[in-house]
């Protein structure tokens, strides 16, 4: 999009979120001498800045991690692409993002296959299903992304627990907080950098701490799937007409693939019916 961007000698409005993609917008627009401005997404004034500006293009890199931003940026964006702006991403481009029930009616929508996915608002549908299921099978929460808080279900037995947490307290961040602090103790390598990664490591702590903190808890629905079973999973990421796939392979002891293996990359294993679908 930049590209297009530069030849049609727009200016861009880009909000200005440090470690996002706008890192890359801005270093890109100063070297091709596209003309911008930084913005912050929740400035309260933050549209007659831009009519201020003359600009006639958003770029933006939603908070993704914290739900209630999320939701905030969402209704901002959707009021952007209601103007004469070009706005990127357009809300039909990540409505679903980091949102699993709404992926998988999105999925059925579009008829493309997936794992068995059932996904019940009241306690008795869930275990009325999990009766005559096959197990295991896969429960997990809506808004977590890396594997975290996903469970596999052996029997009925740990479906009804599961169940009664989420439509009672609900499931919170702690065991997601505790697994990420469990990550980054296994990549801890004794080096050169080792004291300075010690000493920061209370700080890195407490911030983490806070950005879990802020989830809220998840409840009021259960989501089960069909357990595959596979020693790894393909993910393909689409830019306009091109499309790359990389494979990550299940870690020893472990059943989920997404951040739990090597990244493997023997491309001529892939399917290309995974990439066309």
């Amino acid at each position: 999009m930049v590209d297009n961007l530069a030849a049609e000698n727009t200016k861009v409005a880009i909000y200005d979120w440090p470690g996002s993609f706008s890192d890359r917008w801005i270093e890109v627009c100063s070297q091709r001498e596209i003309p911008y401005i930084t913005v912050d997404l929740f400035d309260n004034e933050l549209f007659m800045r831009l009519r201020h500006a003359n600009v006639t293009a958003f770029l933006c890199h939603p908070v993704m991690r914290e739900k209630q931003r999320l939701s905030v940026a969402q209704a901002i964006i959707q009021a952007l692409a209601l103007t004469q702006l070009r706005v990127f991403p357009k809300p039909e481009d990540y409505w679903h993002f980091e949102d699993k029930i709404a992926q998988k009616y999105l999925f059925d929508g579009s008829d493309i296959p997936t794992p068995a996915t059932h996904i019940f608002f009241n306690p008795r549908d869930a275990l009325k299903w999990a009766r005559s299921a096959e197990f295991p099978c896969v429960a997990k929460v809506n808004a977590r992304t890396g594997a975290l808080g996903v469970s596999l279900m052996h029997d009925c037995k740990e479906v009804k627990a599961w169940s009664n947490e989420m439509f009672g307290r609900g499931k919170g961040a702690l065991n997601s907080w505790l697994i990420f602090i469990a990550r980054k103790i296994r990549s801890f390598r004794v080096g050169r950098a080792s004291l300075g990664i010690a000493m920061r490591s209370p700080r890195t702590m407490w911030s983490s701490w806070r950005e879990y903190s802020d989830i809220p808890r998840e409840r009021g629905y259960v989501y089960l799937q069909e357990f595959l079973g596979s020693s790894y999973r393909t993910q393909v990421i689409v830019i306009g007409n091109r499309a790359f796939a990389h494979r990550t392979t299940v870690r020893p002891g472990d059943f989920r693939t997404f951040k739990s293996g090597a990244e493997d990359d023997h491309y001529d294993d892939y399917d290309p019916a995974v990439v066309d679908i």
